[in-house]
């Protein structure tokens, strides 16, 4: 029995035609249906013959959507031959409304010029993007909230801290008996670290709503100044620190944010020193289109399984050191907003190294 390649070939395209999950329609160039698949049929309602003959808008809800602007598609894409994409409105024969997606494309049918339209069910996508859009927007108002009560809050609560720190140091000028006098002092360091933990809450409310702000960056001087102003008193008093800036010249990045960084970066390399004189050694180089910077310690090091928490929100490594657990989180929202990366190798009781790298904002 000779096969009929032709006979197989139309069946094969039947076959593709009524079965494709898509629904499809063949046109004419008046907008009348030459054709529709059995998803078609299904989806509305309608027979094939209700609807072979009949014009699109049959199948278009008139309320929803603007027959004017389909048939302009349909005569555009007839004339160029030029594939387009609109969303319509479709209408069941039962009355429902859903929205679909319709891709219309010139065609051969049978030897025949046409218009073929290829269209999908959108509505429950459509819903999910307007549940997404609108919990983005509640997100984006809840973070401004609570941007603005961090803002609120520190600045109500550095008005009595200064009161308090002022009234403990009146206490101090009158004579005490020395349980007064370590009373005082316990008083002065909590107070400390309350404002400290203030300054850290500012700084991370900062990060997210302040803009990048680049300029020219002096990374030898940065740390040189970090040093002399901010870390003398803790970190190179019974600490070896080296510090070398290698081949950076020409780099524009936010200072503050920097400063932020090292600060934290090396701050807590000295806080988790363990018993050992601290090594700190920090190494700045030029790498890629930026800076790589490289912050090593010998001190008490990470357990592998708690590396992955240590840039969260509040988590400290080991609860007999002092901080707020903000340190290392405000460095991973500082290096984020430059557009960098940072990572982390560590090794109990041999000591961490923290590389951070990002680009050059110039």
């Amino acid at each position: 029995m000779k096969l009929d390649t032709h006979e197989f070939g139309v069946k094969t395209f039947i076959d593709l035609f009524d079965y494709s999950s898509d629904l499809i329609f063949v046109l004419n160039n008046s907008g009348e249906f030459v054709d529709v698949n059995k998803t078609v049929v299904d989806t509305y309602g309608y027979t094939k013959e209700e609807l072979i003959g009949k014009r699109f808008d049959i199948l278009v809800d008139h309320q929803s959507s603007k027959l004017t602007e389909i048939k302009e598609t349909f005569d555009q894409v007839w004339e160029t031959e030029n594939s387009l994409k609109i969303e319509v409105c479709g209408k069941k024969k039962d009355g429902s409304v859903f929205l679909k997606d319709l891709i219309v494309r010139s065609g051969i049918y049978f030897g025949r010029k046409v218009l073929i339209g290829t269209a999908r069910d959108i509505t429950e996508n459509k819903k999910n993007e307007q549940i997404l859009l609108e919990t983005n927007q509640n997100l984006k108002k809840l973070n401004h909230e609570l941007d603005s009560f961090v803002w609120k809050v520190s600045h109500d609560l550095r008005g009595p801290l200064a009161s308090i720190k002022g009234i403990i140091n009146l206490i101090q000028t009158e004579p005490l008996s020395n349980t007064q006098v370590e009373y005082c002092s316990h008083m002065n360091i909590s107070v400390a670290k309350l404002i400290e933990f203030i300054k850290e809450l500012e700084i991370v409310a900062r990060n997210k709503t302040t803009e990048i702000r680049p300029e020219q960056v002096d990374l030898q001087g940065l740390l040189e100044e970090l040093l002399k102003d901010y870390l003398f008193g803790d970190i190179t008093k019974g600490s070896d620190i080296t510090v070398s800036v290698d081949n950076v010249a020409e780099f524009f990045s936010d200072r503050s944010r920097l400063k932020s960084i090292f600060l934290n970066l090396i701050t807590n390399a000295y806080k988790y020193r363990g018993k050992k004189r601290p090594e700190i050694k920090v190494d700045v180089f030029r790498w890629e289109n930026g800076v790589k910077c490289i912050i090593a310690d010998n001190g008490i090091g990470i357990e592998k399984e708690l590396q992955s928490k240590v840039f969260d929100m509040f988590f400290r490594v080991s609860s007999e050191q002092e901080g707020s657990g903000l340190g290392l989180y405000i460095v991973k929202e500082a290096i984020n907003k430059l557009g960098g990366n940072i990572e982390l190798t560590s090794t109990v009781g041999k000591g961490t190294i923290m590389e951070f790298w990002v680009p050059n904002l110039k």
